[in-house]
């Protein structure tokens, strides 16, 4: 039975560090879209 809920445990934490990255990845990618539109605006 241990072993079955270390699975569990570690599929779980799996998803979750999975959702996270790519949570943080969207975030980087959008903020990064909106500098340079705010950078472009800027410079023009």
């Amino acid at each position: 039975m241990k072993s079955a809920m270390e699975w569990v445990w570690h599929s779980v934490s799996l998803v979750i560090f999975t959702a996270l990255g790519v949570a943080a990845l969207s975030l980087a990618v959008k903020t990064t879209a909106e500098a340079f539109i705010v950078i472009r605006v800027a410079m023009s």
